[in-house]
């Protein structure tokens, strides 16, 4: 039994078609690897997961963080202090994830909607999963 792929590759490890471009040099977290490429059809599930996965890591670089964009427990603590609520983080995110679905309902050509609904739906995942008690209500 052959041992599995790794998850990640550096750059230098793939074909140049699966090669996805470092960010520019002037970004602080241009790691050395990346995800393989395989040709997706645009609408397809694994399609708009992989859109999803690339917007995630393009956040983490605009805002220079290696985990992403991860805002909303600041959201959160605000929405709770100026509406004295007990909203958690993930319930942040799963408010998100609602949001995404009436958009849908109103625009399901939208791909947009389904790509940032799959990512608030992971969010909300890593959170809960990665932080139980502070997940629970």
């Amino acid at each position: 039994m052959s041992s599995p792929e790794p998850l990640f590759f550096k750059a230098s490890e793939l074909p140049p078609d699966y090669y996805v471009p470092p960010p520019p040099e002037s970004t602080p977290l241009a790691p050395d690897f990346t995800l393989p490429r395989p040709q997706l059809p645009d609408n397809s599930a694994a399609g708009i997961l992989q859109e999803g996965l690339d917007v995630l890591i393009q956040r983490g670089q605009e805002y220079e963080r290696l985990e992403g964009e991860r805002s909303m427990e600041d959201v959160v603590n605000a929405f709770n202090v100026v509406y004295k609520k007990g909203l958690t983080v993930t319930e942040g995110w799963m408010f998100m994830v609602f949001l995404k679905a009436v958009r849908q309902h109103q625009s399901p050509d939208k791909r947009d909607t389904y790509v940032d609904g799959a990512n608030y739906f992971a969010l909300a995942g890593e959170e809960a999963l990665n932080n139980p008690i502070k997940a629970a209500p």
